[in-house]
């Protein structure tokens, strides 16, 4: 039915957590964009989101390769000896033992295309955190996810959220709605 709105775009909050239905919903959306803060709790929760989504794509996408899914969720091949510490190794193992594996995991791995934002920034040293993100996805999950922007620490936000109230109805000139709109330019233009 969220195709059917009446709407160029549809953005939902799905909130923290990891249960299949909002890992599938998640993975559903053409636009996937990760909201974080640059604590250091909030870097290991968004980054565990996207590790979970990933894998959730990949065991969808490969149901009916139990090759696959063990590599991927036992973390080796039981029959070699082979570790995966990351899905660059997965990858290297299907290149030599049957690159067409190989080739529909890259494929698959490029179809999760990820947007980051970092919200609630305070400090220059905060807009480092989506570039630690971007950092450990590669290294790790061998995506490469874009960074769409920052959203600046407002106190504005935190008194709407006290009265109830949608932040952007009542703080158009704000600079956390600064950062907002130029993430909102940038959607617009996908």
């Amino acid at each position: 039915h969220i195709e059917e709105l009446p709407a160029d775009f549809v953005l939902l909050d799905l909130g923290a957590g990891t249960s299949f239905n909002t890992l599938d919903l998640f993975n559903y959306s053409p636009g996937k964009i990760a909201i974080f803060t640059s604590q250091v709790t909030s870097l290991q929760n968004v980054y565990g989101f996207i590790k979970s989504a990933l894998y959730r794509k990949l065991s969808r996408d490969f149901a009916k390769d139990d090759e696959i899914l063990q590599c991927l969720y036992q973390g080796g091949d039981a029959g070699t000896g082979n570790n995966f510490n990351t899905i660059q190794d997965l990858l290297d193992h299907f290149k030599a033992v049957n690159p067409e594996k190989q080739t529909r995991l890259t494929q698959a791995l490029w179809d999760f295309h990820l947007f980051l934002v970092v919200n609630m920034v305070k400090s220059n040293a905060d807009l480092k955190a989506p570039e630690i993100i971007r950092s450990v996805c590669q290294d790790f999950l061998n995506i490469q996810p874009d960074i769409m922007g920052h959203v600046l620490f407002d106190s504005g936000v935190e008194a709407a959220i006290s009265q109830m109230v949608p932040f952007p109805l009542h703080q158009k000139k704000s600079k956390a709605m600064e950062g907002l709109n130029q993430i909102a330019l940038q959607l617009a233009q996908l």
